[in-house]
Formats: structure tokens, C-alpha cells, sequence
């Protein structure tokens, strides 16, 4: 059995998925743009109406309200009643969501409501993505969109069979010992305990296994021998949006 060792904080898998989860409130954005809603006046005479808003007005620190369309445009034209439909600006502190439920409830207004906010988040060109409906379940796309810088780059280590470092998916995010990659062949130059470590260790030692592979003696190459551990890596940390393969939970 091999394992991905490194000299900082590591983090497991589960951990990462609890991690992102715990995220989610954090990195949602607003629902609705600060600073305006839209009403439509139940008559077209929108100065009028709006004359006897003033009491609301004020409250929420609103301006004039400018019509959404022009009544020369054709969408006008076709739909007479797209003239009565304005956006006010209110106070950038005040609620949108209480400014329209407020506008609402007046006489002369038909209805009110907050700009609502959508998002548009780019799909990776990985060709088996769509065969990830994990990803889907626990909204990976927008958790990954926010996840702030300090929660980006954490390293993985896996406790399995090994991992294919050379894979074509993988390969791009193994972790690498820079202290012993650009060390001296032979010494521990990072000292941990473990000479030229620089992708990990292989910790077996099962000389006795009636089985091939190199798992007689520990060593520094953590080369997969039954490929089940190069699967659970490509899960947590596969190369996104690379067109190949998968996308990993945790690809940066």
C-alpha cells in the first residue's frame, strides 16, 4: 500500500467534500441587485401614482422611476402594458426584498419585485463529466467557482493501492517534494525520515503476498499496483476543464 506524503497540512478526501459543503453559505452569491426594484403602476399615468408615494419614497430613499422600456420601442408597442413598468432606484443599504413587498401593498401599484440575480458558470470540456452526478449533488461547479484563494491548492493524500503518476489525467496535479526533487540523490534532504520522497512513499511491506507487483520492501515509488487507488485520486483531484477523462473535486 502506498501513500502521498507531504511536509504541510494534508487534507482527506471527505474532509475536503465537509469543507466545500461548509462553504456553500459563504460563497453564495446575492440573490438580488442592491439599489433597485421594479414596479409596475396599475395606471400609465406613473406621475400620478407616484405622487402619492412620497411616504415610500422616502423611506427607502428612492428616486425617480424611469421607465424599463421606451414607449417608441416595439416590444412597447406589441405589449401596452410594458409601459407602465418602471425601475426605481432605492437606498443601496436598504432591502430590495422589503422595498417591493412596501411598493406592493400600494393602491396604485399593480406589482413590485426585486432584480433578480442569475449566474452563469462556464462547463468544463471534460468528455465523462456529464457521468459525474456526484459533482452535481453536492453543487460542485458553484462551491469550486468560490472558493477563496486560501482554500485552493490544498494537497491530498491518498491512502490506497498507490496512484499512476504518469496518468494523463493526474499527472498535472501530483503533488511534488521540491525539497528532494532538487536535492541530492540518496539523502534525505528534507530530512522526515524518507530519502528522495518526491512524489510520495510506498509504505508496503508484504514480502510473504503470493501476488506481482512491488510491494516486497518500502521504496520511494508510489506507483499504483491494482489501479484502485489512481481511481479515488482521479475523483478527488483530476485535471478539469483539460479535455480528458473526469473532473477531480478538488482539481486545484
Amino acid at each position: 500500500m502506498s501513500h502521498i506524503n507531504r511536509t504541510r497540512a494534508i487534507s482527506v478526501t471527505f474532509q475536503l467534500l465537509v469543507s466545500l459543503l461548509a462553504f456553500r453559505s459563504v460563497v453564495a452569491q446575492p440573490a438580488h441587485s442592491p439599489g433597485q426594484i421594479l414596479i409596475k403602476f396599475k395606471t400609465s399615468a406613473s406621475k400620478t401614482a407616484a405622487g402619492s408615494l412620497e411616504t415610500l419614497h422616502a423611506r427607502f430613499g428612492a428616486g425617480t422611476p424611469e421607465p424599463v422600456f421606451k414607449p417608441t420601442t416595439v416590444l412597447s408597442k406589441r405589449a401596452s402594458g410594458f409601459s407602465q413598468v418602471y425601475r426605481l432606484e432605492i437606498d443601496e443599504e436598504a432591502s430590495p426584498v422589503e422595498a417591493a413587498a412596501a411598493y406592493s401593498e400600494h393602491a396604485g401599484v399593480q406589482y413590485a419585485q426585486p432584480v433578480h440575480l442569475f449566474s452563469h458558470h462556464d462547463v468544463p470540456d471534460d468528455p465523462r463529466l456529464s457521468d459525474q452526478y456526484g459533482l452535481n449533488q453536492i453543487r460542485w461547479q458553484i462551491l469550486l467557482d468560490g472558493l477563496p484563494p486560501a482554500e485552493q491548492g490544498v494537497v491530498i493524500a491518498i491512502i490506497d493501492s498507490g496512484v499512476d503518476y504518469t496518468h494523463e489525467d493526474l499527472a498535472e496535479n501530483i503533488w511534488i517534494n521540491t525539497v528532494e526533487a532538487s536535492g541530492r540523490p540518496g539523502v534525505d534532504d528534507d530530512n522526515n525520515g524518507y530519502v528522495d520522497d518526491i512524489r510520495g512513499w510506498d509504505f508496503t511491506h508484504t514480502p510473504t503476498l503470493p501476488a506481482k507487483g512491488d510491494y516486497l520492501s518500502p521504496d520511494n515509488d508510489p506507483m499504483d499496483e491494482s489501479s484502485h487507488g489512481t481511481r479515488v485520486a482521479g475523483i478527488a483531484a483530476a485535471v478539469a476543464d483539460n479535455g480528458v477523462g473526469i473532473a477531480g473535486v478538488a482539481p486545484d
